[in-house]
């Protein structure tokens, strides 16, 4: 069931999220809004594993 208190945009990043969470096994830190954490853990999170895989 949809949040009627999500906006569109609110929706799309935390499927996204979801989804890229669900692929790499990696987790945002619970209870702390995205527009919240710092470049470092956002960096962490969508880095590529294939790119890092290369390295």
């Amino acid at each position: 069931m949809l949040d009627p208190q999500r906006s569109d945009d609110e929706l799309i990043g935390y499927t996204l999220i979801n989804i890229w969470s669900l692929t790499t096994g990696r987790a945002l830190r619970h209870g702390v809004p995205p527009a919240e954490l710092g470049v470092d853990e956002l960096i962490d999170f969508w880095a590529d594993p294939l790119v890092e895989a290369r390295k």
